[in-house]
């Protein structure tokens, strides 16, 4: 009967791993999606570089996202990846996306999207880099890597809570921070962008 059916019925995973010193090869993927991260603001007139010192971010990581500097950065892959090694993986999620299958099939191993938190002060840790490739979004992944990024900072015991920043004027983003137990707060970073956006989540 059809191996097709039993395609569609099979879960669809991927997988989160950490990077974790500056000798690993996922790093050049971080970079690669940072950079092509700032290529998509500027899609929606967005310097990031400009206020960020990404530069600096990018050839330092994982720096602050260093689990030993109270940080995580994630790099997310099919489980078929050669990259998707075991030892590494902190983290697997069901998409139930009817494309996805699809999608991960046509991925061809690559990066398909990353996400990382850094400690901004005692108690208090920050969301950043949630990025997804164009062409694996609307599978729900951009959700769940955020969901599993607050899993993990609570897993350290050292923050009681999250917070992150974004735009207005970027699709999706704010309510999907909404849903999954974020609310708005006082601004508490520099950023010029007149439709930015400010919340924190409890841990």
């Amino acid at each position: 009967a059809g191996s097709a059916n039993d395609d569609k019925a099979a879960p669809c995973e991927v997988v989160l791993v950490q990077v974790l010193d500056d000798g690993d090869s996922t790093l050049r993927h971080v970079r690669e999606l940072i950079f092509e991260y700032t290529e998509y603001l500027r899609n929606y007139k967005v310097e990031v570089g400009s206020f960020q010192d990404l530069e600096v971010e990018l050839k330092g990581l994982p720096g602050r996202y260093d689990p030993g500097n109270g940080g995580a950065m994630f790099v997310v892959y099919t489980k078929a990846s050669p990259y998707a090694r075991e030892m590494d993986v902190a983290h697997t999620l069901t998409l139930a996306a009817p494309n996805a299958h699809k999608a991960l099939l046509d991925s061809g191993h690559l990066a398909l999207a990353c996400g990382g938190f850094k400690e901004i002060a005692p108690g208090i840790c920050e969301m950043k880099r949630v990025f997804v490739r164009e062409q694996f979004r609307g599978l729900g992944l951009g959700k769940q890597i955020a969901q599993a990024l607050m899993k993990t900072a609570a897993a350290t015991e050292k923050y009681k809570a999250m917070r992150l920043d974004t735009l207005t004027r970027l699709p999706h983003a704010e309510s999907m921070y909404l849903s999954i137990g974020f609310a708005a707060c006082a601004a508490y970073c520099e950023n010029p962008c007149d439709d930015a956006l400010y919340f924190e989540a409890p841990l």
